[in-house]
């Protein structure tokens, strides 16, 4: 995983900072880019001369590339859905999703960059859809709460050819995790976003996760929420980069023993995660929480890349927010609280997103060779004389004479030759 590390330069001056037309500008719209002000930060970035961190604004933000680079890394961390209390326990939202690639990029090129929205709390907001596609809270006496928004980068405008996406979680609902009257026994909790999928409690009052090809299904039955006045509403499917609604109870519903309370919103993604239904009365089946929305990595130009979700909150237990990934959380660039479901308390506001970009990688040098084994030394050997060249040196006298000897010898073999010639010419004559 990508292992904390510092002290590497950062090489991105004030000067780039502040330049909207050739760095990094956030604004609402392509044509006033570069009449604002940068709104990223720089960073120390593990292995990266260059880094840019967005955090969450509320509206799209760019990234210009800079002269002679051909590829950047991101790094993407989804919204956590909102959370709501209950005095017999809950269980909160879902957390975020991380994703992590490379994206082949050409200089001067735009990216559109989104940062998701943490999801709005049981009783904040349900009316409000949060940035990045995080779905609303449905309506009731208490409210539901809204979905967290995805984080992702883009070739093109907002929701125009994603590159990567880390999907945002499910919006908790305001009801308790099981049945006080006996009537039913669940345990409802939002949906993690990101990975391929993207989470849910498994209850079918909850929504489903996004895919990479459909929407989270909305939870139910539907008709209670409908059928409780005139302001009930059916909970809402997800669609692609947003997450569906949850399900609205009206606020003075008929009959007795009710409770109106609203449905999680569906986390936003690369397909949303779908909305939880409302409950009427304390005898009608249970509320339902949001999906997660699914993270992507399949844009053009992208490699390396890998998409996981954030835990589930009925996972991460009663009474506490959903954490994401350790991953995620492992990561040098993480800011405690971001991409949390429901918030530490599991009743806060979901956590933001982040998205950082990192570029103009560190070569790291080869190391030097190691210097060779010296060899333990042999004795010289004489040089062989060149040819025609003077004899060698008289041979060392060591104990016995044998140079001397060999030399009598040689001439004791010349006397005997000639002594046996003279006898046989003798004999001849």
């Amino acid at each position: 995983m990508l292992a904390v590390a510092g002290g590497l330069g950062l090489g991105l001056t004030p000067l780039v900072l502040i330049s909207a037309a050739t760095a990094i500008a956030a604004t609402d719209g392509a044509s006033t880019q570069s009449a604002l002000p940068a709104v990223a930060v720089r960073c120390v970035a593990p292995g990266y001369r260059h880094c840019a961190r967005y955090s969450f604004t509320g509206r799209n933000q760019y990234f210009t590339v800079p002269e002679w680079i051909r590829q950047v890394r991101v790094l993407e961390w989804g919204a956590g859905g909102g959370g709501a209390t209950s005095a017999a326990g809950q269980f909160s939202a879902g957390a975020g999703g991380y994703t992590v690639g490379d994206i082949a990029v050409q200089p001067g090129q735009v990216l559109t960059v989104t940062v998701g929205q943490g999801g709005f709390a049981s009783g904040t907001g349900y009316d409000t859809y949060g940035y990045g596609g995080g779905g609303l809270g449905g309506n009731g006496r208490l409210t539901g709460a809204g979905g967290g928004g995805m984080s992702a980068v883009w070739s093109g405008a907002y929701g125009v050819s994603p590159l990567l996406i880390a999907g945002g979680g499910g919006g908790a609902s305001p009801g308790p995790p099981h049945g006080a009257d006996g009537n039913y026994t669940a345990d409802i909790g939002g949906g993690a976003g990101g990975g391929l999928a993207g989470g849910s409690d498994g209850t079918p009052y909850s929504g489903s996760g996004g895919t990479q090809r459909y929407g989270g299904d909305a939870g139910g039955p539907p008709v209670p929420c409908l059928n409780s006045g005139i302001g009930g509403t059916a909970p809402g499917a997800g669609q692609q980069y947003q997450g569906g609604p949850g399900g609205g109870s009206d606020p003075a519903p008929r009959g007795l023993g009710t409770v109106a309370e609203g449905g999680g919103g569906g986390g936003g993604g690369y397909w949303g995660g779908g909305g939880g239904r409302c409950q009427v009365s304390n005898t009608d089946m249970p509320n339902g929480a949001g999906g997660g929305g699914s993270g992507y990595v399949g844009g053009r130009g992208v490699s390396h890349a890998w998409t996981v979700p954030g835990t589930n909150a009925v996972a991460a237990g009663l009474n506490t927010g959903a954490p994401p990934a350790r991953a995620a959380r492992d990561n040098a660039l993480y800011r405690p609280g971001l991409s949390w479901g429901g918030g530490r308390s599991g009743s806060a506001v979901g956590g933001n997103g982040q998205v950082v970009i990192e570029w103009g990688r560190r070569r790291t040098r080869a190391p030097a060779p190691a210097s060779p084994t010296p060899r333990p030394s042999s004795p010289a050997i004489p040089p062989k004389p060149a040819s025609g060249g003077p004899p060698p040196g008289p041979l060392p006298v060591t104990g016995f004479p044998f140079a001397q000897a060999g030399l009598l010898v040689a001439a004791l073999i010349v006397t005997g030759g000639i002594a046996t010639l003279a006898s046989r010419r003798h004999r001849a004559n």
